[in-house]
């Protein structure tokens, strides 16, 4: 007699800062998952994983990078700048 089992993947974590947006069930082979970051924030890693055969998710982890450090140093620099005429 044939026995399948259902594979499944572990739940991945959210990324500080950050969501996973479902697009399937996302702990089932084949399961895609997309993951975003709060406005003021970049995206490193993979934006799309998928559950796969052996149950661990492609790609790799999605981290949250502060983006407001270079709008910051940029604002700074515009007010330093002198305009002469």
């Amino acid at each position: 007699m044939l026995l399948c089992t259902a594979i499944a993947c572990e739940r991945l974590p959210a990324p500080n800062h950050g969501r996973i947006v479902s697009e399937d069930d996302i702990s089932q082979f084949r399961s895609n998952v997309t993951l975003v970051c709060d406005r003021g924030y970049q995206l490193t890693g993979s934006v799309t994983r998928t559950c796969l055969s052996n149950g661990t998710w492609d790609g790799s982890p999605a981290v949250c990078q502060s983006t407001s450090f270079h709008s910051c140093t940029a604002e700074l620099v515009a007010r330093s700048v002198k305009v002469v005429i």
